[in-house]
């Protein structure tokens, strides 16, 4: 068998997409050499245990649209949705979400059998590829550090108000939105990813003050699967996705506030068996926004098993 190399050369959100397919692969087949090539921090998805490759040392052959290519000693995969973006997104989609990612990975788990003599079985299941991250290869002593230190408060809502980079919404930084809220519910803490201006209140703490390290994508999500953070807020992009893992999608406490212009941008459109409170808001403007968010700390739901669209 030869060697196999994943790539994408997309965003942070992108890598991370396709980890629970790569997890399984590696699993079913531990004797190959794997590598992921992409241009974002060689930390984002560390705890895969394969080789970090600079996309820029791959073949120029290698493109975007390339899927799946094949030298003497390596099989190149190409993990980004976009390249199969005919075959695999289903009308009206433009993001990858779980269902159609499934699709995309049943073609390359048939390649890979077929071209490279692994005997991969897939699981007809699009959640039973939820990924887990290793936690042990990032720095959770920070994110410990910081909720013994405000045990006291009722319990976090994390928000991922960084900016999108694929057009998911025209939302900007929230900080009106951030601004009411924790004016309202000061007994809350609001863990905000990107720094807002002009919001200065005690209740309100941004991740980069929290961890100060050059990338926290990962730190982020482990943070957001502590029992004291209630809800994860954010609009399909970077760490927002980061916090899909086992640990909270299938925990019954959590809820999920998906903030973009399509459903279907959201991972669990179209599937069904999820436990945690999964909510997709379309608005964009600042009082649809709070109005949703509120709704969510003020009652508590119980899970559907799939995607609620609530605005």
């Amino acid at each position: 068998m030869k060697d196999v190399c994943f790539y994408n050369g997309y965003h942070n959100g992108d890598v991370f997409s396709s980890k629970g397919w790569i997890q399984d692969i590696m699993r079913q087949a531990p004797d190959v050499t794997y590598g992921y090539a992409h241009l974002n921090n060689p930390k984002i998805v560390e705890d895969l245990d394969c080789e970090y490759i600079n996309l820029d040392s791959l073949p120029r052959a290698i493109k975007d649209t390339v899927r799946l290519a094949s030298s003497d000693s390596t099989v190149f995969i190409n993990t980004w949705i976009g390249a199969y973006v005919d075959e695999v997104l289903k009308p009206g989609e433009q993001h990858g979400n779980w269902s159609n990612l499934h699709h995309m990975w049943s073609l390359i788990y048939r390649y890979l059998k077929e071209h490279n003599d692994m005997n991969l079985v897939i699981n007809p299941d699009p959640l039973t590829y939820v990924p887990t991250t290793d936690w042990s290869y990032y720095r959770t002593d920070l994110a410990d550090k910081f909720t013994e230190e405000h045990s006291d408060a009722k319990g976090f809502h994390l928000i991922c108000n960084g900016n999108v980079r694929s057009n998911q919404t025209r939302i900007g930084d929230m900080g009106e939105v951030i601004k009411g809220l924790a004016e309202k519910y000061n007994d809350y803490i609001f863990i905000c990813t990107d720094k807002v201006l002009n919001v200065n209140l005690p209740n309100i703490f941004f991740t980069s003050d929290i961890f100060g390290l050059d990338n926290d994508i990962n730190e982020i999500a482990y943070l957001s699967t502590h029992t004291n953070c209630l809800s994860v807020t954010g609009k399909n992009s970077g760490p927002y996705m980061y916090c899909h893992v086992r640990e909270n999608i299938f925990n019954t406490d959590k809820q999920f506030i998906s903030l973009s212009q399509r459903p279907s941008d959201s991972y669990p459109w179209r599937t069904k068996g999820i436990k945690c409170y999964y909510n997709h808001c379309l608005a964009e403007d600042v009082q649809t926004v709070t109005k949703v968010i509120d709704s969510i700390i003020d009652d508590w739901y119980e899970s559907t098993g799939e995607l609620r669209v609530v605005a």
